[in-house]
């Protein structure tokens, strides 16, 4: 039986209700002894890792495939204009325009 201060001693960075939490479902589960606790967590922690790993890939692809597709719809003024104008307004009547043109492209081609 694992016992909330066990799981204190284990993993001290938590506070002792979450410590209290994971005693209880560790004991629901049949985990007898923290080394049992403490290889779950670690497994746990490696899927964690992996699933983010892959959301942050997928992230990076669309920001790449967005950026590219606003390339190609905007002219090199008016990306540059909304990169680097000096008042904010002009940025963004730029983006909003070539916002509207893309939307316009990839709607057109989604129907």
């Amino acid at each position: 039986m694992t016992t909330e201060q066990e799981v204190r001693a284990a993993f001290p960075h938590i506070d002792p209700s979450t410590a209290a939490k994971i005693a209880e479902v560790a004991n629901e589960n049949g985990i007898e002894n923290i080394d049992q606790l403490k290889t779950a967590v670690d497994k746990a922690v490696k899927a964690l890792r992996y699933v983010c790993d892959i959301i942050r890939e997928v992230g990076e692809q669309i920001s790449y495939t967005y950026n590219a597709i606003l390339r190609a719809v905007a002219t090199p003024r008016e990306w540059h204009l909304m990169h680097h104008a000096k008042r904010r307004r002009t940025r963004k009547k730029y983006e909003n325009r070539i916002a509207r043109r893309t939307k316009a492209l990839i709607g057109g081609r989604c129907t």
